[in-house]
């Protein structure tokens, strides 16, 4: 399989689409596709690590600079919805841009 569809894996057993829902298969098929050098799944890694999803904490090889990164309260993910963007871009079928 090439990067693109180990990609997609990783969306359906994150989803639970056509197969279990599965992070920790997920998170495999995410470090799969990064040894395949997709440079785009290393952001999705952290935030795996980061979350704990799939993973139960960040790995003692870690570069440390990434950790402080991921450690730092400012940069954790939370839920804005949607109705408090102002204004909301489609991008090219790829995802959104908000204001």
């Amino acid at each position: 399989m090439d990067s693109e569809q180990l990609r997609n894996l990783v969306y359906d057993y994150q989803q639970g689409i056509g197969v279990k829902k599965d992070e920790k298969k997920a998170f495999e098929y995410y470090r799969k596709v990064a040894e395949l050098g997709n440079p785009e799944v290393i952001g999705d890694i952290g935030i795996c690590y980061c979350l704990g999803i799939g993973s139960n904490k960040l790995p003692d090889h870690i570069n440390p600079e990434l950790k402080k990164i991921l450690d730092n309260e400012r940069f954790k993910l939370s839920w804005i919805e949607y109705n408090k963007f102002k204004i909301i871009t489609e991008l090219e079928n790829r995802g959104f841009t908000t204001e």
